[in-house]
């Protein structure tokens, strides 16, 4: 097995003890009843987040502090059977069964090392050089395997050994008498220690403390390696712990812990205590002991679960250390350190540090109920009995007070009270005793007996009684009315500090009067109490509050304007959780003491027990209302050990989620604080609080990071928090693309009705321009057709009376006949400009191609007589598709009029070409290009005819140009812009 051998472990069994322990410790014990898989734990580690991880012979638990979780073969483990666990660097979990070698990554167990395939038996001990080589102890020898191998190899040595360990840096091993090995680089080992003349001594254990000792734990006792030799390890020259030690811890300040395999053992300034079951721990065997990352002490047993040891500021005694009765109902003590007990059936007992619990005889006091008991100086202890009056104990001697020595009934007490001066107080049935210096009186009540007492002052006594309370006064008592909460209220143990009266209450909690301003308030479960039943009140040095409850002890302290409030219960080492009413005591040395219905506790302020420090905040669960899961389409996988989704990417009705989340601390902790943020909300922190799961709903698309931190007893943890990521998909409805979509489609309806208005309107002014233009053409055509009637006929008709008139006159004078020829040739001219107009009027006439053949008429008509050769090119029927306005249209003929008078009339030109040429779609060039002497274009004279085709070339919206140079002929070239 893992610890070599029990037959070796039990041969050599020593039960020793340096210093025997006379009182219970807060030893925590974890078992099957809490959820352990299995009592026999036989090995301990502790993971990155703070996890406890347990190894038993019945399966792997983990512990988060709170909750248990188990790990079996039916979760994948070969073999229920755990020999011994250690975590890889990387976060894995290395698990030695009695089948083999597992590695654990929080979400499946992978086989490294098949003990029923490859015959492996029993691996008993697991380690790793802190990088990437595991080594393994199997039957005395020692496998090793890189993380990039795949089968595990032997190093090869005719050792036999018994344990191994990563120590300084190196591989050690022990071997047969005692013997230290060290591994080198070339796998060979060398001695470190010289071999031990007893042969029987064998090495269970080796560990390297915080001061680089090297400590061998034998089955012989406790040894230390030094110069080249283990030796026992001796305190003023007497070897000590020669029982058998399987297992070594460091804890806080130093102090060595050991398991033995009766109990363990704890080292501090060579000062040595044994913990069995009598201090609270077991008589077990201990099999392994580690300290985790806040400090506390964990033992594995076998057959008694785990136990914490947190350094607890209490320590307790029960009927297992020598009281009679764990009903603890009284406490008080004196000046020299004893402290007394009362219990029920009358029984009396003393405690001193030096000598533990007395039994004090008293067989007066049998089967008596006990209502109080008060140590005097000088006088002794004072004991009131219910129903048979007053005792005083006196050197060991118990004394009875009769009736007949005070004059009246003393048989009835209900409480006592020794105030600040000495003065005792002894409540009666319907009044009380005063007993000063020796001197009895007697100080009349309101028929009712007292419950608890508290000074008030230097000379006033607070009387609390089932009828109210009472202010004792220069011997007289009155009622003492507040007007508030306190009149209504039954007290049930009060204390005074600082002009306020703490009031503990069996239904309120804990009422604070405040006796200058008058005012109450109360402190209960619902802002920090432990529980609203309070039995006892008491005030330390430091003038912190405590009280016993029906659910453990709690500390009140002020802080600034507040008070805050930690618990102790049994974590801390309080042995039992219920107090007993005006069961406590606070002693000269500062320890408070509370009887308990277990037993008695007592509080040691100088105890440095251990701080909770939570070593991370998980996130345990991500799901949505109602505890849903979350469909696995939605992240890309889970995140190990805690099944997390990561990358979370949820649609945006999934906006309902609730997180669980848990600071893990290891830690005794009476209250952990959490406050939230989720970062893309908007919102600000969370106020404090103890809940650990929240809930968000109706989340808004869009990133969100959930950010948690914790604080324990008011102190934040910093450097630990929480973070987690996820995004809320935005829909479609309200993503920028439908915005913009929506926007868009909104700009293209606009656009598309707009075109459509625009269209319909071009429509119907189309439809208003072809009227338009039909009626034009009528018109045209009707002009034509009238004007060609009219002005036509009738200069016929003159150009035929101008002949018959020439006829007729015969010989006319020269005057006569020049006049009469100027009318024939201004009708005859007259004629002819009609008959362009006419043709203009032409409907038919308004394209390009016909309005070029017009120009050709005209060119042939006007150089007729003349002997220049006339030509036209380019002009074809394509050319019809131009159209050109009546307007245009006569401004094009007019140009070309002009250039071609121009042109018989100056340029002498043989040949005249008019050229008619498609630039492009949009543009037509014609040119009238001749062969004539040409002139200076730059410094030829511009008369009305040139100007004039200019500014009719800007009606066309055309450019125009003349090219001329003596002796190369001329061309006037138009370019004519069409849309087609």
């Amino acid at each position: 097995m893992k610890k070599l051998s029990l037959l070796l472990i039990f041969v050599f069994a020593i039960f020793f003890s340096q210093y025997c322990s006379a009182q219970r410790f807060p030893f925590f014990n974890l078992k099957v009843e809490n959820g352990l898989v299995q009592s026999q734990a036989t090995c301990l580690a502790q993971d990155k987040f703070g996890n406890l991880w347990v190894g038993t012979l019945g399966g792997l638990s983990r512990y988060d502090g709170k909750k248990m979780f188990n790990y079996t073969v039916s979760d994948g483990l070969n073999s229920n059977t755990i020999l011994d666990i250690y975590f890889l660097k990387n976060g894995d979990l290395l698990v030695a069964t009695a089948k083999g070698l597992q590695q654990f990554n929080g979400r499946n167990f992978t086989e490294l090392l098949d003990g029923n395939n490859n015959k492996i038996n029993r691996i008993s001990q697991v380690c790793t050089d802190g990088h990437s080589t595991i080594f393994l102890l199997k039957d005395g020898k020692i496998l090793h395997k890189k993380a990039d191998e795949k089968n595990f190899s032997s190093i090869q040595s005719p050792h036999f050994f018994s344990t191994i360990s990563f120590t300084q840096g190196k591989l050690k091993a022990a071997g047969e008498k005692g013997s230290i090995y060290t591994l080198d680089k070339a796998n060979r080992f060398f001695e470190d220690s010289v071999s031990s003349s007893d042969s029987f001594l064998v090495v269970l254990k080796i560990y390297e403390d915080s001061k680089q000792r090297v400590w061998a734990l034998c089955n012989k006792g406790l040894f230390i390696l030094n110069n080249g030799e283990i030796e026992p390890y001796r305190i003023n020259g007497k070897a000590v712990l020669q029982a058998p030690l399987l297992s070594m811890a460091e804890g806080k300040n130093g102090q060595l812990w050991f398991a033995g395999t009766n109990g363990a053992y704890r080292l501090i300034d060579n000062n040595i205590s044994w913990f069995n079951q009598k201090s609270g721990l077991t008589n077990n065997i201990i099999y392994e002991i580690i300290s985790d990352k806040e400090g506390n002490i964990w033992m594995s047993s076998d057959g008694e679960g785990v136990f914490r040891y947190s350094g607890g500021p209490f320590i307790s005694w029960d009927e297992s250390f020598g009281l009679l009765n764990k009903q603890v109902t009284g406490i008080s003590g004196d000046n020299n350190g004893t402290v007394y007990f009362s219990s029920y059936q009358g029984l009396i007992s003393k405690f001193s540090f030096e000598n533990g619990i007395t039994n004090i005889p008293t067989p007066e006091l049998t089967h008596e109920v006990i209502t109080g008991i008060v140590w005097q100086d000088n006088k002794g202890l004072w004991i009131g009995t219910r129903s048979n009056g007053l005792y005083c104990l006196v050197n060991g001697k118990l004394k009875k007070f009769n009736t007949a020595e005070f004059g009246k009934d003393i048989n009835h007490i209900s409480a006592m009270y020794l105030d600040p001066k000495g003065i005792l107080y002894v409540g009666l049935k319907r009044d009380m005793l005063c007993i000063k210096e020796g001197k009895a009186s007697f100080i009349k009540l309101n028929e009712s007996s007292p419950v608890c007492f508290a000074t008030i002052g230097n000379d006033s006594l607070l009387i609390s009684t089932q009828n109210g309370f009472l202010l004792v006064h220069q011997g007289m008592a009155n009622s003492w009315i507040r007007n508030n909460i306190v009149d209504s209220i039954a007290a049930q143990c009060m204390v005074f500090q600082d002009s306020k009266l703490f009031i503990g209450t069996s239904e309120m909690g804990i009422v604070i009067l405040d006796l200058k301003k008058n005012t109450a308030q109360i402190l209960n479960s619902k802002n920090g109490l432990s529980s609203d039943f309070v039995y006892n009140l008491v005030k330390d040095k430091d003038g912190n509050i405590w009280t016993g409850t029906g659910m453990g002890i709690c500390r009140i302290k002020k802080e600034g304007q507040k008070f805050t409030i930690k618990t102790f219960g049994k974590a801390n080492g309080i042995i039992g959780m219920e107090s007993n009413s005006n069961a406590t005591f606070a002693d000269s040395a500062g320890h408070l003491w509370f009887g308990t219905t277990e037993g008695v506790s007592c509080y040691f302020s100088s105890a440095k027990p251990t701080v909770p420090h939570p070593v991370s905040i998980v996130l345990e669960s991500v799901k949505l209302f109602g505890g849903k899961k979350i469909d696995s389409v939605y992240y890309s996988g889970t995140k190990p050990w805690y099944a997390v989704p990561e990358n979370l990417d949820l649609p945006y009705r999934y906006n309902n989620l609730s997180f669980a989340f848990q600071a893990i601390t290891l830690s005794p902790a009476d209250r952990i604080y959490y406050c939230y943020f989720l970062e893309g909300s908007g919102t600000n922190w969370s106020e404090w609080s103890e809940e650990n799961t929240i809930n968000f709903s109706g989340l808004e698309p869009g990133n969100y990071t959930l950010k948690v931190m914790c604080k324990v007893n008011d102190s934040i943890q910093n450097g630990t928090s929480l973070v987690y990521s996820f995004h809320i998909k935005t829909p479609f409805h309200k993503s920028i693309w439908f915005v913009v979509s929506i926007i868009g489609l909104a700009v293209l309806l606009g656009v598309y009705l707009q075109y459509s208005a625009n269209k319909r309107k071009s429509k119907r002014k189309q439809r208003e321009d072809n009227l338009r233009k039909e009626e034009q053409s009528r018109v045209r055509e009707r002009t034509a057709e009238d004007f060609h009637d009219e002005v036509g006929n009738k200069l016929t008709r003159i150009n035929v009376l101008t002949n018959v008139l020439k006829s007729k006159i015969g010989a006319p004078n020269p005057d006569a006949e020049r006049i009469i020829q100027q009318i024939q040739d201004n009708s005859q001219q007259l004629y002819a400009g009609t008959r362009d107009i006419l043709w203009s009027l032409q409907p038919s006439n308004d394209n390009l191609f016909e309005i070029l053949n017009h120009v050709r008429d005209l060119a042939l008509e006007l150089l007729s007589e003349t002997e220049v050769d006339f030509s036209i090119s380019g002009n074809d029927e394509r050319l019809k598709e131009y159209k050109m306005p009546l307007d245009k249209s006569r401004n094009f003929i007019m140009i070309w009029k002009e250039a071609l008078n121009n042109c018989m009339k100056y340029s002498g030109a043989k040949n005249v070409l008019l050229q008619v040429m498609k630039l492009n779609d949009n543009e037509i060039q014609i040119r009238l290009v001749d062969d004539g002497g040409g002139f200076d274009v730059k410094n030829a004279h511009q008369g009305n005819g040139l100007k004039n085709m200019y500014s009719r070339a800007l009606r066309l919206e055309a450019t125009f140009e003349i090219l001329s140079a003596h002796n190369v002929g001329t061309q006037v070239i138009l370019n004519l812009p069409f849309v087609n």
